[in-house]
């Protein structure tokens, strides 16, 4: 969007995706200068250190006494499994119940099953517990588990598998990251951001015959930010998550950062 307007004297350029704040029309200028607001954006990337997801595992037993044994077997084997594959620094957090209940065997009625031993076409029948069968009880843990490298998730899926550990969905498709420095890598993606704001400001001073003369103001508030508040950058990550949700995780995540920076463009 490009808005032109007589502002004191001056000539107002705006390039903003949201509008300009009020306040950039009291800005004092001289004589035949231009305000001009540019959004811009910068980007760098940032390792990442940890990648974390999360599985089902349960075990099921006659009593609950037998299926917390049971459980706590499988536990062993899956520390022990990641211990055998390398993957001695992977966490486990076993400290969270996932589900509980009872399990139940379900056979079919005798003229169902001759149905289906005929081929026949059953529209529906209704499946009924087995007789004499007691009921078994279930309990199970929700898995946390962490990996220090990117390549060693595929490894931990792989064991989780195995195990029957059923990796929650959500972070099957993405998993949780942790990063080393991410304020670094944000002072980084700013520097970039106002070097595409400069570079912005010199286009339309050429196009105008005119010379850049100052930066005026820089400032990262948008439009979201305001509707937001401090939500807006939780919110941010969380779209920008779900947009890239089906890309394939590499060992670096990128961290962006959006400015919005005011200049004053003057004659040659």
């Amino acid at each position: 969007m490009i808005r032109v307007a007589i502002v004191t004297g001056a000539l107002l350029v705006s390039t903003a995706i949201w509008a300009a704040p009020e306040s950039l029309s009291k800005i004092d200028t001289a004589a035949g200068e231009v305000l001009l607001e540019v959004q811009a954006n910068g980007t760098a990337a940032i390792k990442i250190t940890k990648v974390s997801t999360a599985c089902n595992l349960s075990a099921s037993g006659d009593s609950r006494a037998e299926a917390e044994k049971a459980l706590a077997q499988l536990q062993i084997e899956m520390r022990k499994g990641f211990d055998d594959a390398g993957l001695r620094s992977a966490a486990l957090d076993f400290s969270t119940p996932a589900n509980s209940g009872n399990d139940y065997d379900y056979a079919m009625p005798v003229a169902v099953e001759a149905a289906y031993a005929a081929d026949a076409a059953i529209a529906s029948a209704d499946v009924v517990p087995a007789k004499d069968y007691k009921p078994k009880v279930r309990i199970g843990k929700r898995v946390g588990v962490s990996v220090a490298a990117v390549q060693d998730l595929g490894v931990a899926r792989t064991l989780m598998g195995d195990l029957g550990c059923y990796e929650d969905y959500q972070l099957m498709r993405r998993p949780n990251v942790e990063t080393a420095d991410p304020a670094a890598a944000k002072a980084e993606a700013k520097v970039k951001a106002i070097a595409a704001a400069k570079k912005q400001a010199n286009d339309y001073a050429a196009a105008l015959g005119m010379r850049l003369v100052r930066i005026i103001r820089i400032s990262e508030t948008s439009a979201i930010r305001e509707f937001l508040g401090p939500e807006s950058d939780v919110f941010m990550q969380e779209m920008r998550r779900d947009m890239n949700r089906n890309q394939p995780l590499g060992n670096e995540v990128p961290v962006n950062v959006s400015l919005s920076v005011d200049f004053a463009l003057g004659p040659k």
